[in-house]
Formats: C-alpha cells, sequence, structure tokens
C-alpha cells in the first residue's frame, strides 16, 4: 500500500522522495541450544579442567547454539511517496582526538619513521630518558643552562604533577612541549532530516495527510514483547529505505538504512482555520532519520 502527497497534479513537479519501511533479518533462536549452552557453560566452571567440556552438542537436535538463522528483508508492504523538499543536506564527519607524545613518544616517532624496529625503539627512548633525569639530579648532564632548565621543568611535571610542573615552567620561563599529535577515531554516524509542507486541496488529501503522518508516527516506536501483562522489552522499530528522484532519475547519494527518531507535526502553522471536517488546512511534519551504521570508503565508491 503506497501513500503519496500530493494526490492532485503529481506530474507539476518531478522531483519525488520514497520512504519504504522494512523489518530487518533477525536471527531465530533455540531455546534447547540455549539451554545446553548455558548447561555447557556452568560444568565447565565447575570442572578442574575447563577444556575438558569440549563443543555443544549443535546437531539435529539443537540446531544450532545462538542462532544462525534469518528471516528474508521483510519490507510491510507501506511506503510513503512526497514531493521532493528543496535543500537536502547531507554531512560526513569524522571523529579525531588530540593526543599528547611526550618526549618519549615524539623520540620514538622520529626513530620509527626512519625504519627502526617499534618495540627496541621505544624501549630505548625510555631509558635515554631516565637516564637524563638521573644525571640531572646527580649533576653531571653537561647540559647548557638552557637544557638543564628544560629538563629541571620536566622532571618537576613527572613527580610534582601539573601543579609542580606549573610553578616550575613559572620559575624557569619554559614549557616542555607536549608533542601533539591528531588520531583518527572513529566515523561518525550521517543523520538526515527533511521538511514538509502539506496543504490539502481536497478532503482526499486531508485524509492521505493524516494517514501518512500515522504512518511514520508509528514507525517510530518499538513494539513491546513480554509475558503477560508485564513489560519485558522492547523490538527494534523498523529501519527505512530511502530513495531521491527526479524524473525517475536517481539524484544525490544513496542512504543506508536509518532509524527514523523524531518526528515534528504542527496543525495550521499559518493560520487558525479548519475545514468542516475537523481536518487542519495546513501541517508541517519534520523527520529526523539517522543511518543504522557508519559508512566507509567503499560506500563511498559505491555511490553512499
Amino acid at each position: 500500500m503506497a501513500l503519496r502527497f500530493p494526490l492532485e497534479d503529481q506530474q507539476d513537479y518531478k522531483g519525488r522522495i520514497t520512504f519504504r519501511s522494512f523489518a530487518p533479518p533477525v536471527p531465530e533462536v533455540s531455546l534447547s541450544g540455549i539451554k545446553s549452552v548455558v548447561n555447557s557453560t556452568i560444568e565447565e566452571f565447575k570442572s578442574e579442567n575447563p577444556n575438558q567440556n569440549e563443543g555443544i552438542e549443535v546437531g539435529d537436535r539443537f540446531n544450532y547454539k545462538y542462532g544462525t538463522r534469518s528471516n528474508k528483508r521483510n519490507y510491510s508492504g507501506q511506503r510513503v511517496s512526497l514531493y521532493l523538499p528543496q535543500a537536502i543536506s547531507f554531512r560526513d564527519a569524522a571523529d579525531y582526538q588530540g593526543a599528547e607524545l611526550g618526549i618519549i613518544g615524539a623520540t620514538a616517532e622520529a626513530s620509527i619513521n626512519q625504519g627502526d624496529n617499534i618495540g627496541q625503539t621505544i624501549a630505548s627512548a625510555a631509558r635515554q630518558s631516565l637516564s637524563t633525569f638521573n644525571d640531572l639530579m646527580v649533576g653531571r648532564t653537561g647540559l647548557d643552562q638552557e637544557a638543564a632548565r628544560l629538563a629541571s621543568a620536566r622532571i618537576a611535571r613527572q613527580f610534582g604533577g601539573e601543579t609542580g610542573g606549573n610553578v616550575a615552567g613559572s620559575t624557569l620561563r619554559v614549557a616542555v612541549n607536549p608533542n601533539k599529535r591528531t588520531l583518527f577515531r572513529a566515523v561518525n554516524l550521517r543523520e538526515f532530516s527533511f521538511q514538509f509542507k502539506m496543504i490539502a486541496n481536497s478532503a482526499n488529501e486531508a485524509e492521505e495527510i493524516d494517514k501518512i503522518i500515522k504512518f511514520f508516527r508509528t514507525e517510530l516506536y518499538p513494539s513491546t514483547t513480554g509475558g503477560g501483562t508485564e513489560l519485558i522489552g522492547y523490538n527494534f522499530p523498523n529501519l527505512f529505505d530511502i530513495g531521491i528522484t527526479y524524473n525517475n532519475q536517481q539524484v544525490a547519494t544513496k542512504f543506508k538504512p536509518v532509524y527514523l527518531r523524531d518526528i515534528g507535526t504542527t496543525y495550521n502553522p499559518g493560520n487558525m482555520g479548519y475545514h468542516v471536517d475537523g481536518k487542519a488546512s495546513e501541517v508541517d511534519i519534520t523527520l529526523a532519520f539517522v543511518e543504522e551504521r557508519t559508512l566507509n570508503k567503499q560506500d563511498i565508491l559505491e555511490g553512499f
């Protein structure tokens, strides 16, 4: 069943955005298989030799332990086709964080970049730094005054903490280079937001708007699971496939499956009039989605 807006004069504007909800594959779980896993685990902990209970009976009796069978991708049969709004925004972002290598890390980095062994390099840098501290403490460094002040500031920060380091740095008028580097951490999930203004030109369009709102609100919420009247947990909401076309040709980049995480509905944002059947004369809808997973380089090459 397809819901559409507008229903009238659909050919006047060729841009369309389609939302299709589906239930992703979910592994089936064998209760007898789980029972076997639990019992075997308990026996393992009781045993003096944890390895004597090798394997778990998995065959014709249990089929599988945790579940390997999946349902086929199940579309609900419901989809919504709306006019393509203006200003569709895509934002790709990655998470980076600053990290301080310190003198040992910076020395090791320089050696590694020259092809030295990573383990030996780090150990050598640590020994060299410790030796310098020891020589300074016993007064046989051979360092000039500038180098000696800097080494003293490093020792003060090492053994006196941030306060000690600040006092030494202020007194000696030197600052220890933290050797900061930018490190890649992760890729951020992409989020999308779409805004639609719907003004019904007929009773049929007003009814269609109500159905569209109910569809999105229904798909945002999870179903519940439990025994009897007691709520035990939630089943994840359905995912959406989003497609953007103009004159039946794909435009912009593609979307990975997304969750609907927010829907805002405003009735009569520009006036106070209602139709005789109680329908609002205009409705604004805002939909916010987040992709199920992050992207990688291969996804971009494939058009996402």
